[in-house]
């Protein structure tokens, strides 16, 4: 399968356009497995590569994350963001030991924390989310440290 970036983009812009009740409902899903059982969801999905029933799971792990991060292009990788937030290495490593669909919980309340709200380039959040597994996982850890360890640098050298 090739991976949907465009697709990506295509459900932020597709959630901007709903009225508030259904983003309202979207960001009442307390897991991504809520979302089959809410319209909004399907008119989401629907005339993207998401609307196959074989990526129906994946796609909910996408759409659970729209009301709480905002697209913007050439944004910083979630994990890089989380620790420029000030979010505990503790809050994220109970993200990653959990199992599915707890840590994708976890992980949205960790996102909720972010104040006035979270950005990412959903290009590459929407890969991180759709493909959501231990390898993923990783990847979030890896972009959380390696952020914490250039800002380390940044200041011994200054």
């Amino acid at each position: 399968m090739t991976k949907p970036e465009n697709d990506y983009l295509k459900l932020v812009e597709r959630y901007k356009q709903l009225d508030n009740g259904q983003k309202a409902m979207l960001r009442r899903t307390t897991s991504p497995d809520d979302m089959p059982g809410i319209a909004a969801f399907y008119q989401l999905i629907n005339a993207t590569k998401f609307q196959l029933k074989q990526h129906e799971k994946q796609a909910a792990q996408v759409v659970y994350f729209l009301p709480w991060v905002q697209q913007r292009t050439n944004g910083t990788p979630l994990g890089r963001s989380l620790q420029e937030h000030g979010i505990s290495e503790k809050r994220l490593f109970l993200v990653v030991r959990r199992e599915s669909p707890d840590d994708l919980i976890q992980l949205r309340r960790v996102v909720q924390q972010i104040k006035p709200i979270a950005y990412a380039d959903w290009t590459e959040l929407g890969n991180l989310l759709f493909y959501w597994g231990k390898k993923n996982k990783h990847q979030l850890m890896r972009d959380f440290y390696i952020s914490l360890s250039s800002q380390t640098q940044e200041t011994t050298e200054v």
